[in-house]
């Protein structure tokens, strides 16, 4: 809607300058909030209808956030593949050496991995007998490959080819790359690892169950603009501060 264009062109504004920049940003951020909200909405929808006789509510909730995680991931994979007979690719190529750390959060990052060894961890303990965890061992491997499935995702994300730009160019496709796999993929794939640990730790671990919802929607509530509402409140934030952000 017009709202929500508005918000792009000003976020898009706060970040880059240029035109061609500024259409390659405002091109991410209609499209990772296009998917991010059809994959709630239908998650949501799914979970109320499929489930009705089981707290529809809940179970709208849970795969609503789900739903949203999965379409925040799926809204990158135009990032992920690259087409070896583009023209571009096959005679010009960017031959600087990346890696997903140029562009993640170091604390976010941490926070899904340890979500993620955690739930893997538990997931094993139960599977091999361990009858004094009382979890349900699918959740909390499916919050284990969720974490694994956003690692590799991130490195794809971080390593795809691209052809050789200027710098201006350059820096507005870092600037995407590093908004995708922190904004995009990290945070909503967090918010999903914690609902599904959740879930698994529901059957006898009811208080753990509810701090880890807590924490989950505090993620959904941060994330819930892709975490740039700051951008509409403060001085303009240029590329290279975003940028900066992963490595303080």
């Amino acid at each position: 809607g017009r709202d929500g264009a508005g918000e792009r062109l000003v976020f898009a504004d706060q970040l880059v300058d240029g035109e061609l920049e500024h259409k390659l940003v405002t091109r991410w951020l209609r499209r990772s909030r296009w998917y991010r909200n059809v994959g709630g909405i239908t998650g949501g929808l799914a979970g109320f209808l499929t489930l009705s006789g089981e707290q529809p509510l809940g179970s709208a909730l849970t795969w609503g956030l789900l739903g949203m995680a999965a379409g925040s991931m799926l809204a990158e994979t135009h990032l992920v593949t690259t087409n070896p007979n583009q023209p571009t690719t096959r005679r010009r190529a960017d031959l600087r050496p990346r890696q997903p750390a140029d562009y993640w959060r170091p604390k976010t990052q941490l926070a899904l991995i340890f979500v993620g060894l955690a739930a893997g961890s538990l997931a094993l303990a139960e599977t091999i007998g361990d009858s004094s965890i009382e979890v349900d061992p699918i959740w909390a491997g499916a919050a284990a490959l969720t974490v694994v499935v956003t690692l590799i995702f991130q490195w794809r994300v971080a390593v795809r080819s691209r052809p050789a730009l200027p710098e201006s160019l350059r820096n507005a496709d870092d600037l995407v790359r590093h908004l995708a796999i922190t904004r995009g993929v990290a945070d909503p794939a967090l918010m999903a690892a914690l609902v599904l640990l959740a879930k698994a730790a529901s059957g006898g671990h009811d208080a753990t169950s509810a701090i880890l919802w807590l924490v989950a929607l505090r993620v959904f509530w941060v994330n819930r603009r892709l975490g740039l509402d700051r951008l509409t409140d403060t001085s303009p934030l240029r590329n290279r501060d975003v940028e900066l952000e992963a490595h303080t």
